[in-house]
């Protein structure tokens, strides 16, 4: 086991020189346009981009909440196949796989709900709290979390044996040998669905998001959803996501003096 651990330490090395690395590799040509953390455009010199305005979250008066079901008939979870370390941290309890977790209704668990269109002309701030994302009995908890661009992320090991975090994308790779050990990184760029796996278990994973404003929201075990922060009159597209189903979006238009709308979504899972 030692052995197979100093060669994912090695993988995590040889992947950092070719480009899994603490931050994403600059891609961009010098002159083309930049996105900060929080949103705003950088512009080239001499082209005339609109100006983006701060979100007048004291104007929003409509909430927006609902429900994501998947139809048909509800997929069972599958058991996982563990290791004898991670099996011994859960005794005789099987540990099930989270790829599609639904209730005996289909109330679909672990879905991003946000707003995809119609907050062009906004620009947010990330908040100063840390989303935190452990390691423990083999598993990430939370399985799917969402946060905003620029935000900090801290990972925790709290099981007695190693584990490292590597992005799908290859973002970063972070070793973590000793129990309780952390490491914090930040996404900047927005993104839905990348996948935060470890070699050393190669069931782990989580799904996150990371956007450019704070209209997003992971439903629970129940299904249910609702967007932290109230819309201003406009027209939107809200849009549902699930790693295992992909994407559906409904346009929404909001009058002034709504109060609440119910945007619910219904997955057809394929034959």
């Amino acid at each position: 086991m030692r052995a197979y651990i100093k060669l994912q330490v090695l993988g995590c090395i040889l992947l950092g020189l070719a480009g899994c690395g603490e931050g994403k590799a600059d891609r961009q040509a010098p002159a083309a346009p930049e996105k900060t953390p929080a949103g705003k455009t950088i512009a080239e010199p001499g082209r005339n981009i609109p100006r983006r305005e701060a979100y007048p979250f004291g104007q929003g008066t409509v909430a927006v909440k609902g429900t994501v079901k998947i139809m048909g008939a509800v997929p069972k979870p599958m058991p996982l196949v563990l290791s004898p370390e991670c099996q011994k941290a859960h005794g005789d309890q099987p540990l099930q796989s989270e790829a599609l977790a639904a209730g005996p209704a289909g109330e679909l668990r672990d879905c991003f709900v946000f707003v995809s269109a119609g907050l062009e002309k906004y620009t947010f701030e990330p908040p100063e709290a840390v989303v935190k994302i452990e390691q423990l009995g083999c598993r990430y908890e939370p399985h799917a979390v969402a946060f905003m661009a620029g935000q900090t992320l801290e990972f925790r090991n709290s099981d007695p044996f190693a584990h490292n975090v590597h992005d799908s994308r290859d973002q970063f790779c972070k070793q973590q040998a000793q129990q309780g050990e952390t490491d914090r990184v930040e996404f900047k760029d927005a993104v839905v669905g990348g996948i935060l796996k470890c070699d050393i278990h190669p069931w782990m994973n989580c799904v996150y998001a990371a956007f450019e404003h704070p209209f997003f929201a992971v439903t629970d075990a129940h299904g249910a959803y609702a967007l932290p922060c109230k819309l201003v009159p406009g027209k939107y597209t809200i849009s549902c996501y699930h790693y295992a189903l992909k994407s559906l979006a409904k346009e929404v238009e909001v009058q002034a003096g709504a109060e609440n709308v119910d945007i619910s979504f219904a997955f057809k899972q394929d034959k």
